[in-house]
């Protein structure tokens, strides 16, 4: 691993708002833009991660980049501890099933790429930032079971909408 990706990698895990950023372009095909309160939210996230938050509500208007704050703690908290548990809850099913696919997205496939749909085309990309031990399995309820590299069982995650 060249100095370039160690940096990167120690960014990642150290930081919840890097690691968005460091993930937002690849996927979506532009930069994430920063704002005041993603810096604050992430903060908050990082918190919730150090073990220093137990619980937290975060209550901000539709289109603040809270979704996009808050679902990258599947891919980064597999990537810290492959049995991290995650209890996203929601008014509507429709608005929490999409995270849990996009956790799944952002971890490697065989440990080397992401493939990430970016303006209705898919696009590989080499990483080496998160860890190859662990995968998401995606059943037809949005049940995760955590596998690692060579598929056995680790831990499940559940996404439900009320």
């Amino acid at each position: 691993m060249d100095l370039q990706t160690q940096v990167e990698k120690k960014l990642c895990e150290d930081e919840h708002l890097y690691f968005t950023r460091r993930f937002f372009k690849p996927r979506m095909g532009f930069k994430f833009t920063v704002n005041w309160h993603h810096v604050y939210i992430s903060w908050i996230i990082d918190q919730v991660i150090a073990g220093e938050i137990a619980n937290v509500v975060i209550n901000v208007p539709p289109g603040a980049g809270k979704t996009e704050l808050t679902t990258n703690l599947i891919p980064r908290g597999l990537a810290l501890n492959a049995r991290s548990r995650f209890l996203y809850l929601s008014f509507s099913q429709s608005l929490v099933a999409p995270h849990l696919h996009y956790g799944a997205t952002i971890l490697p496939k065989n440990g080397q790429y992401i493939t990430f749909a970016v303006g209705g085309q898919y696009r590989k990309v080499k990483q080496s930032i998160l860890p190859p031990r662990t995968q998401l399995g995606i059943n037809a309820e949005d049940e995760a079971m955590v596998l690692d590299i060579v598929g056995s069982f680790i831990d499940e995650h559940l996404l439900r909408g009320t």
